[in-house]
């Protein structure tokens, strides 16, 4: 039973009368619905977090033969090898192996050490005993011819 007198509020609850203001009556009350809202939000968060982890499959729990299920093809592309030396590398692209092929070997190994192999134009320039400027000149003078000759073959195909 609420009895309201002069902005202060009497509730009975088991059996004892409390007394507070009117405003801490609608305090508590907005406390009580938000604390109930979050307590709500946090049930359905966890439902649905529930419902994901039914319909996701983990790969760190998936057995082996399910995922050799789902992997079992390979495809297989071109691939061939570039020999400089005592290195090899291999190329997948078909139409970058032939345009390589059509460059001169200095070209060749210039590229093929500035990009597959991460060598600078100093140290380049000191194997081949040329400098600095002539290599990055000629390097980018074959990739170049080579991205014209990429173009080629490919208009060919």
């Amino acid at each position: 039973m609420i009895v309201k007198r002069n902005h202060f509020i009497n509730i009975r609850l088991k059996g004892k009368v409390i007394v507070i203001s009117f405003y801490e009556k609608v305090e508590r009350e907005f406390d009580a619905y938000c604390k109930r809202t979050l307590k709500n939000k946090l049930v359905d968060y966890k439902r649905q977090q529930a419902c994901l982890r039914r319909k996701e499959l983990s790969f760190d729990e998936t057995q082996q033969r399910k995922l050799d299920q789902f992997f079992s093809t390979m495809d297989e592309y071109f691939a061939d090898m570039i020999q400089f030396g005592d290195y090899a590398i291999e190329l997948k692209d078909e139409t970058l192996y032939k345009a390589l092929l059509q460059l001169s070997e200095e070209k060749q190994m210039i590229l093929i050490c500035h990009y597959a192999m991460g060598i600078s134009d100093r140290e380049i320039a000191t194997q081949l005993a040329l400098p600095k400027t002539t290599v990055r000149y000629r390097r980018e003078a074959a990739l170049q011819r080579l991205k014209s000759l990429m173009d080629q073959g490919a208009k060919n195909e």
